[in-house]
């Protein structure tokens, strides 16, 4: 796995070193005659287990996470036949001549979660299989979870949802109060963890790259 972090300032241009102690660059770019922000890139990428606890970090004293999947609404017939004709009269006829009539109208559906954990280098979650969640992320794994701190702060995550019957996982979720699973072998206990994630964290007006690939 690669992972890399990177600082980016809302304020001025940073200066970018190389490794070998070559000379400084600066980076300044300017789009729509407005001063693009800098990246500060100096330091070496942090590793992959410090990046992946820093996220952790944030979901720990966050606990109540927001997470988005993708969800088909219904076929794009009904779908089309539901828009309000009253306010807009030409959107159903618009909108069903654009999409296939075997295709459903996609839309994000988001939800809050609280089962983040750190196992093996990696950022799990749990869930019942016998809930919309469960079909929507087997359907598109891309997800995209948020989370705020008191301080105004925040983070998002953007990752694919790997779903694993990890044993390990399922003990540790197991031995949690809160758990409504009755056993390993419990036919609704599903578990994933993240993989090719980039997550941003947000902090006075500073963002925080990391991409773990």
């Amino acid at each position: 796995m690669e992972t890399r972090g990177v600082l980016e300032s809302g304020e001025e241009s940073s200066v970018v070193s190389t490794e070998s102690g070559a000379e400084s660059k600066m980076l300044e770019s300017v789009e729509s005659g407005v001063e693009s922000r800098a990246l500060k890139c100096g330091k070496p990428a942090e590793s992959l287990e410090s990046n992946i606890q820093k996220i952790m970090d944030f979901l720990i004293k966050n606990p109540i996470q927001i997470l988005s999947s993708v969800k088909i609404l219904e076929s794009n017939a009904e779908s089309t036949q539901n828009l309000d004709s009253t306010t807009n009269p030409d959107s159903a006829t618009n909108l069903s001549s654009k999409i296939p009539p075997n295709m459903g109208i996609f839309a994000p559906s988001s939800r809050p979660f609280g089962s983040a954990m750190l196992l093996k280098n990696k950022i799990w979650y749990c869930l019942n299989n016998d809930k919309p969640t469960f079909r929507e992320i087997s359907a598109n794994p891309n997800i995209c979870i948020c989370a705020c701190g008191a301080d105004r702060s925040w983070i998002r995550i953007y990752a694919k949802a790997v779903f694993c019957d990890d044993l390990e996982a399922k003990e540790v979720y197991l031995k949690r109060p809160a758990n409504s699973f009755k056993s390993l072998n419990d036919p609704r206990f599903s578990v994933f963890y993240l993989a090719q994630i980039r997550a941003e964290i947000h902090t006075k007006g500073e963002i925080e790259y990391i991409e773990i690939v």
